[in-house]
């Protein structure tokens, strides 16, 4: 049987124009992040809105996508969406 897992049908995120052409290795990256993120329990949620992140100048993809997942992991904690 299979544990608490993530499960996201589609990500949209808003970055900085310094980094809109690095998004789709960002976007993967968040993915990798996340799959090794530990959950608890699964959620299921319409959507999970996502404060902005702050990070320093000069962020690298793995930076920024570690930020983005840490972000959305921290949400999933508070939320109040459907649990399994």
């Amino acid at each position: 049987m299979l544990g608490p897992r993530i499960q996201i049908d589609e990500l949209a995120m808003q970055l900085p124009a310094e980094y809109q052409h690095r998004a789709a290795a960002i976007a993967r990256l968040v993915g990798e992040e996340l799959a090794n993120l530990s959950v608890t329990q699964s959620h299921s949620l319409e959507q999970l809105t996502v404060p902005p992140v702050s990070l320093p100048a000069g962020a690298g993809d793995r930076q920024v996508a570690n930020a983005v997942a840490s972000a959305i992991g921290a949400q999933l904690a508070t939320s109040s969406g459907t649990r399994s």
